[in-house]
């Protein structure tokens, strides 16, 4: 079910939250095989009880929901990000985000899980969706269907039913691309809109947390009380007007190459994925445009974004040993230990190594006063500004892209969106629709989502 008939059997008394509750966690212990749950939430059901017997505390009142094994709980559950170093990490405290599920009256049944550390410990052939911890996530699809990462086993407990909502986190796609590959919605919020305190970062200027759904509408609470704001959304999408880029522009025409090969090659193939689903992309953009929507044609965006890796590299070791510091309670509490941990249990830690976490440590100070840091954070400010201005430019609200150009959406921190295209089916991993919003046009995003899904009647 969705989250507004949920709601409506809990209020009309048609069920109640414990068995609400009850009926997910067994969903979860039947689909254990898909390793998208890392930790089952050991108070769940006393929180539930808890909830029934209250007044109706906000709008996720006895709403399950999964959040991803990075994000800080002060509970009985571990915060590990995947990672067996910090499998005893029980956190000392709930980050923000949580706070706020808590006092929305959401259920938090468990943590999913991901590819450990985020997807920032190795560049060796970690698949999407593996942590030490917690194992290889199964796509819903089948073995043989990457799930993407890192967000995976967020995006692949929504697409088999094991919550109604779940939490992801982005850095670089994080959210938008194991959504995609899942068949569900994924938001990436723009940055600042959700806090990312007591999340175990990689960037704390690029990280976000995210809303994972089936609908529209769950993206829409879940991201409202994420956020702590109250969205307008529009009535329609008549007279909005959409930018279609249909192929990314070369690296050189953006200034140069990514100091990331492996990101090269994925952005190569993602070339090519749009190329063969252009047929569907085209079908969006009829759909939209019976909606009164108005298409403009666009030329690809120049826009340098290779210092989206150098800025990631300079803040990993800062950021994360910052957080590790106020909110984990385990003996790995820096990046120096957790790296220690890891080459004294080589054998259940290190099966794709841990060469970024390395490299981090021994050529980044800690402190960001590399002048290396200082200009990438110069040019993320000045991507962020010219993609603004090539909003206005264009006099275009949004941006369809036939290529899934995450890497453009994280490093000027503006929101983005996929949508599953009903029409694709067939297709594993499926191609979704992806969108680039203005910043804090999340409403405007969430629109559009609904009206591809057909939520707007």
């Amino acid at each position: 079910m969705n989250v507004a008939e949920i709601l409506k059997e809990l209020k009309t008394k048609e069920k109640s939250i414990v068995q609400l509750t009850t009926s997910y966690l067994a969903a979860i212990q039947e689909n254990q095989e898909l390793n998208a749950v890392i930790e089952i939430n050991p108070d769940a059901l006393a929180i539930a009880q808890r909830l029934d017997r209250m007044v109706v505390k906000g709008p996720l009142h006895g709403i399950p929901v999964l959040v991803k094994d990075n994000i800080s709980t002060g509970d009985q559950m571990k915060t590990s990000t995947g990672s067996l170093a910090l499998a005893d990490n029980v956190a000392k405290f709930d980050a923000p985000i949580i706070k706020r599920l808590r006092e929305a009256g959401a259920v938090i049944i468990g943590k999913t899980n991901l590819t450990e550390f985020s997807n920032f410990m190795t560049d060796a052939g970690m698949p999407n969706g593996y942590s030490s911890r917690g194992g290889q996530t199964i796509s819903t699809f089948g073995m043989d269907v990457d799930t993407s990462g890192s967000s995976s086993g967020s995006a692949v407990a929504i697409a088999a039913g094991l919550a109604p909502l779940s939490v992801g986190t982005e850095t670089c796609g994080s959210i938008i691309c194991p959504a995609q590959n899942a068949d569900i919605l994924g938001l990436k919020p723009t940055i600042g809109a959700v806090p990312n305190e007591g999340i175990i970062p990689i960037s704390h200027t690029l990280d976000t947390a995210g809303p994972m759904a089936k609908t529209a509408e769950g993206l829409k609470i879940l991201f409202e009380v994420m956020a702590d704001q109250n969205l307008e959304i529009p009535e329609s999408l008549k007279g909005i007007t959409i930018g279609v880029i249909r192929k990314l522009a070369s690296k050189e025409s953006q200034g140069g190459s990514s100091s990331n090969e492996n990101l090269e090659e994925s952005i190569k193939s993602l070339a090519l994925e749009g190329e063969k689903h252009s047929a569907y992309y085209e079908a969006v953009i009829d759909k939209l445009t019976e909606s009164g929507v108005n298409v403009v044609e666009l030329e690809p965006h120049s826009i340098d974004t290779s210092s989206l890796y150098p800025l990631i590299f300079h803040e990993f070791k800062y950021a994360i040993n910052h957080c590790l510091e106020k909110y984990a309670n385990t003996e790995q509490n820096t990046l120096s230990k957790i790296i220690a941990y890891n080459e004294s249990h080589s054998d259940a830690t290190l099966r794709y190594g841990q060469n970024l976490l390395i490299d981090v440590e021994e050529k980044t100070k800690g402190d960001l006063s590399e002048s290396e840091y200082q200009d990438a954070l110069l040019k993320q400010k000045e991507a962020s500004a010219i993609l603004n201005d090539f909003f206005k430019r264009n006099k275009v609200d949004v941006l369809f892209s036939f290529v899934l150009d995450v890497e453009l959406a994280a490093f000027t921190g503006n929101p983005s969106l996929t949508v599953p295209i009903k029409e694709a089916t067939g297709i594993y991993p499926p191609p979704g629709a992806f969108f680039i919003g203005q910043p804090n046009d999340e409403a405007l995003l969430i629109k559009i989502a609904e009206q591809l899904a057909g939520e707007d009647n």
